[in-house]
């Protein structure tokens, strides 16, 4: 029978759990409840997988080779909560108190690591397992590999798992792929643009296909690169428009819960002549990173949500990041000839 080993996403498990729990405090004072839902997901989880070996990948404090390639890479994250960050230090020490293996290395990410030792040890014959809340790690399912997601949702945990089948029952693609849809989805945690208007549903369209470079899409999504619009006064936004608005922020972002299954992470901008409500689903990360008095720029849909204007699921930019993007779109993209969704469709 092939050894197991599990390996966790240290600081995406710690930060579920910090949002997912209520703030617990012991009597120094020290906020616990991320070290609480961190040890309670991984008791669970080891119980569920019995592995041989275990062990735990953190993030360093530093740039990565990411960050060299694109400058704007998570730039519109905050700094860490200081509530979460008083427990990291002290998570790290009571895995070494029970004799955990951590890893860490300076230039590279928690994923990194753990896609590095999850295509060793599968090629050592072992079954591994991989344990984060971050969907990016899809792509390294196989037969061996299985990715567990958990979810805690008001104290309780729930864990969605994918071996590949999995992943390409999900999603229709399979892990590879997987790689492509999310490149050409881009992914507002990590401030990285897709391509204009595409969504999830239409990349899974080109993958079908095979449309996996930007040459390919321009052949059959004329609409792929239309301009970035300069930003617009709020009192010119007119209901189901995209549009794109720059201000200052009114008010910290913060999250409202609806059951168990939505969280709505909503913020308020404002410039000289009014202001905008922006809402996110199921995004809460953001709290921490919209503040009060900080000038930013969206770009979403308009809506009328209970009789005021709303922007939902804005792309997030600082002005002199949106100000790149706007010069780098060239006009000719949004006139390239081409094939409809519709032809795709019939094409597939």
């Amino acid at each position: 029978m092939s050894s197991k080993i599990v390996l966790i996403d240290g600081h995406s498990i710690l930060n579920r759990a910090f949002y997912g729990l209520p703030d617990l405090t012991n009597a120094e004072g020290l906020h616990t409840n991320a070290i609480y839902g961190f040890l309670t997901i991984m008791f669970k989880l080891l119980e569920e997988e019995k592995p041989e070996y275990l062990t735990v990948a953190f993030d360093v404090h530093a740039p990565t080779f990411r960050h060299k390639m694109y400058a704007e890479y998570k730039g519109t994250r905050k700094p860490m909560a200081d509530e979460l960050r008083q427990q990291v230090p002290v998570i790290k020490e009571v895995l070494h108190a029970m004799g955990v293996k951590t890893i860490e290395c300076a230039g590279l990410e928690a994923d990194d690591l753990i896609g590095t030792l999850s295509n060793r040890c599968e090629n050592e014959g072992m079954e591994v397992t991989v344990i984060s809340g971050d969907r990016d790690l899809l792509q390294l399912a196989t037969e061996h590999v299985k990715i567990r997601i958990p979810k805690t949702k008001q104290g309780k945990t729930e864990i969605e798992d994918y071996y590949a089948k999995d992943v390409e029952e999900r999603y229709q693609v399979t892990p590879k792929e997987f790689i492509d849809l999310k490149a050409l989805m881009g992914d507002t945690a990590d401030n990285i643009p897709g391509v204009k208007g595409i969504g999830e549903k239409t990349a899974k369209l080109f993958q079908k296909i095979g449309v996996g470079t930007v040459e390919e899409l321009l052949h059959y999504y004329p609409r792929a690169y239309d301009e970035f619009k300069e930003p617009q006064p709020i009192a010119e936004l007119k209901e189901d428009t995209i549009a794109a608005v720059g201000g200052i922020l009114a008010k910290t972002a913060d999250v409202v819960r609806y059951g168990a299954r939505l969280q709505v992470t909503t913020a308020g901008l404002r410039d000289s002549g009014g202001t905008l409500a922006l809402a996110w689903y199921n995004m809460p990360y953001l709290r921490g990173t919209l503040k009060a008095g900080e000038r930013f720029i969206f770009r979403g849909r308009v809506v009328k949500k209970r009789g005021r204007l709303t922007m939902e699921q804005p792309e997030i930019y600082r002005p002199e990041q949106y100000a790149k993007v706007v010069s780098s779109m060239q006009p000719v993209y949004g006139q390239t000839k081409g094939l409809g969704n519709k032809t795709i469709a019939k094409a597939v």
